[in-house]
């Protein structure tokens, strides 16, 4: 009776505790981080085919990449983004149809992990994750001259 009692009291009391609520991080994850401004990455878009340079919007000082998806990411070209916010990466000549995309981060700088832009406010209009190649800020196709 003991036993049986114990335990409908352990019951009603899990079913009336409220869910825990998630923690604010104190990293740059969170919305209100006095470490980044809450700007989308973008790239300029259309991107032409034969076009050598990628432009777009992004964190200023933010380092990013430029690579092929279509080739399970492989690196098209890297940089920074300028103090105004914008940035110009030096890539090979783009071929039409292929699909590249933005990525945020260097792991060799604490301050630029990937994960702090995650957030949707950091998103582009064409932001997705691609299995087994990586998150991207903003994708596009190039597009026929």
């Amino acid at each position: 009776m003991c036993f049986t009692l114990l335990v409908v009291t352990l019951l009603l009391g899990a079913c009336c505790v409220p869910p825990a609520q998630p923690q604010s991080p104190s990293s740059p994850l969170s919305p209100v981080s006095p470490l980044f401004a809450a700007v989308p990455f973008q790239l300029q878009k259309p991107i032409i085919a034969g076009t050598t340079r990628v432009k777009g919007t992004g964190v200023p000082g933010a380092p990013i990449t430029i690579v092929n998806i279509s080739f399970m990411g492989r690196q098209l070209g890297m940089g920074t983004v300028d103090s105004d916010g914008t940035f110009e990466i030096k890539v090979p000549a783009l071929e039409e149809n292929l699909f590249v995309g933005l990525s945020v981060g260097d792991p060799a700088k604490n301050q630029w992990q990937p994960e702090y832009f995650y957030g949707e406010e950091f998103h582009g209009d064409a932001a997705m994750q691609v299995p087994q190649v990586g998150f991207f800020q903003d994708t596009a196709t190039v597009m026929p001259k």
